[in-house]
């Protein structure tokens, strides 16, 4: 599993923050790939989503501001 932003009970991870850049995303879907699994997201922003989309995670968990599905 992955945070992409938002700790409901972190003074340092606001809902509003996209954790990582999208190379760190894109190679954690290469290596979830050579493990034949697949990345789970905790993120809440539409930002983060569709930035998470891209290097293929299949679960997006929380995402209570989604405005446009993930497009991969």
């Amino acid at each position: 599993m992955a945070v992409g932003g938002g700790g409901v009970s972190s003074r340092y991870d606001p809902l509003d923050v996209t954790e990582y850049t999208f190379e760190e995303m894109n190679a954690t879907g290469d290596v979830v790939k050579t493990w034949n699994t697949y990345v789970m997201v905790h993120v809440f922003t539409p930002e983060g989503i569709q930035q998470w989309g891209k290097p293929g995670a299949m679960s997006i968990e929380h995402g209570l501001f989604i405005d446009t599905p993930p497009q991969n």
